[in-house]
């Protein structure tokens, strides 16, 4: 009875972390492609586009990587939460 119920838990958790992408995917994707385009410019890895995109929704901010172009700096001022 025990596995039953932890299999039905499991299940849930998954459904509901699956609900949860469905919804905010969209969120995520405008995030990733802006800080795409602000790393592009300023010539930097993919690795450090995404970094700065984690870095900055998640409101760390830690200052080692910043746009350079007022552009890019509005841009980013759009993936902070």
């Amino acid at each position: 009875d025990s596995a039953a119920c932890s299999k039905r838990s499991v299940k849930k958790v998954f459904v509901d972390i699956c609900r949860g992408l469905r919804k905010s995917w969209p969120v995520l994707a405008a995030i990733s492609i802006l800080s795409y385009l602000c790393g592009v410019d300023d010539g930097w890895s993919f690795i450090d586009t995404v970094y700065f995109g984690v870095i900055t929704t998640t409101t760390i901010g830690y200052g080692d990587l910043v746009p350079d172009q007022d552009i890019e700096k509005i841009v980013s001022i759009f993936c902070i939460p």
